[in-house]
């Protein structure tokens, strides 16, 4: 069998899902929506609600991400203070890998 036939739907089928999830997120991205806060505020009160007072939350250059050596949730500098459904959804995504990491969700340990 060729490599192709096995290499180009592998390849679609990893790349494809990652460009749709990209195209979703920058629809929604335009317009703010009807949230009572921000991406930061939505992250600090979810945050303060299972007592992790202790994690920051920052505004970043180099993408979304929890960081568990410095615990702090840092959020790209366009979602950080925005009321936008990409921008909440992704607060609630990172601030979900902080819960994952004082629960000691073995997944996330891995």
């Amino acid at each position: 069998m060729h490599p192709v036939i096995i290499l180009v739907p592998a390849a679609a089928l990893i790349i494809g899902p990652r460009m749709w999830v990209n195209h979703v997120l920058r629809q929604y991205h335009r317009e703010e929506g009807a949230f009572p806060g921000t991406a930061r505020e939505l992250a600090r009160e979810v945050l303060d609600r299972h007592q992790l007072q202790a994690i920051r939350v920052e505004g970043t250059d180099i993408g979304d991400h929890y960081d568990p050596e410095a615990r702090a949730v840092r959020l790209a500098r366009d979602k950080i203070d925005r009321k936008t459904l990409t921008a909440i959804t992704t607060a609630a995504h990172e601030v979900s890998h902080a819960l994952q990491h004082a629960a000691g969700y073995p997944p996330f340990r891995w």
